[in-house]
């Protein structure tokens, strides 16, 4: 247990490579932990982590179980600098491979950057791998080209009582992606998110090689996020069912916006909009699907 400390500008360069000279893998800018973690009012701040392929965690790697309560991730970098299709540029702020637990955590200005498509960094502010559960935190201004403040892979998300403010990417999923990742939101606010190519609040992507996206959205309110396709919610779903279920849900515009919700998939896929309303789009739904939409 770790608690009421603070991790402030340092740098993890990684273990250089004996065969090339570089430095291809690194961990954990700030902290780097394969134990089981407990972090307490804990701040990891401009900390960043900096080398080929492989680098993960700006702020904190954490291998194993993890539990964050309070405390803030702010102006933390994860910087892939050598192309490879193996590569992986994962979590500005936060990575994390096992089981990871937010309460009440501030994710501020995080970002994620590469010069390769390659190794495309994915969550600006926290990259999971395990399965997430985050409860009343804030994720303001982080970039990375997926998932502007989280992306999720292979795995599943809890989120509720949460704040997406101003998140963005140059690529898709303004605020979250998926990958064969399914995802819960309750009573959370995604507010001025934006992606330049799809999904500026969610982008969700589903394949038979990779298995399906899930997604659901209760009470949660959606207003002024962009994109130029699905400015809320993208779906790309090749040879995969995925399901798409918006509840009580508000999505609303300023200023009129192209599609709320766009569904790409040649297979069989749902989507249901329950009691909820969408202001200010011409469509609502922009759908190339073979499946049902309610």
């Amino acid at each position: 247990t770790i608690s009421g400390a603070q991790f402030i500008s340092n740098t993890a360069l990684g273990n250089i490579n004996s065969a090339n000279g570089a430095s291809n893998i690194c961990y954990g800018g700030g902290l780097e932990t394969d134990a089981n973690t407990i972090l307490v009012n804990t701040d990891f701040i401009s900390n960043t982590v900096k080398c080929g392929y492989d680098v993960r965690g700006g702020g904190l790697w954490a291998g194993n179980v993890a539990q964050i309560q309070g405390g803030a991730f702010e102006g933390n970098r994860t910087e892939g600098t050598s192309p490879s299709p193996y590569g992986a540029v994962y979590g500005g702020g936060l990575h994390a491979d096992g089981v990871l637990v937010i309460t009440d955590t501030r994710f501020i200005r995080n970002i994620g950057v590469s010069p390769s498509a390659y190794d495309a960094p994915q969550g600006g502010a926290l990259s999971g791998l395990g399965n997430t559960t985050i409860t009343g935190a804030l994720f303001q201004e982080n970039i990375a080209k997926y998932g502007g403040a989280a992306y999720f892979r292979y795995t599943s998300a809890t989120i509720s009582n949460t704040q997406f403010i101003s998140n963005s990417t140059n690529s898709i999923g303004g605020a979250i992606g998926q990958y064969a990742a399914s995802i819960t939101v309750y009573n959370s606010k995604f507010i001025g998110n934006s992606a330049s190519a799809n999904g500026g609040a969610t982008f969700a992507l589903s394949h038979s090689a990779i298995g399906s996206s899930n997604s659901k959205f209760v009470n949660t309110l959606f207003v002024n996020n962009t994109a130029g396709d699905g400015a809320v919610f993208f779906n790309r779903d090749s040879s995969s069912l995925s399901t798409i279920d918006f509840q009580y849900t508000t999505i609303a515009a300023s200023t009129l916006q192209g599609s709320a919700v766009a569904l790409r998939t040649g297979t069989p896929s749902s989507m249901s909009l329950k009691d909820s309303i969408v202001v200010n789009y011409p469509n609502a739904l922009n759908a190339d699907v073979s499946g049902r939409s309610t």
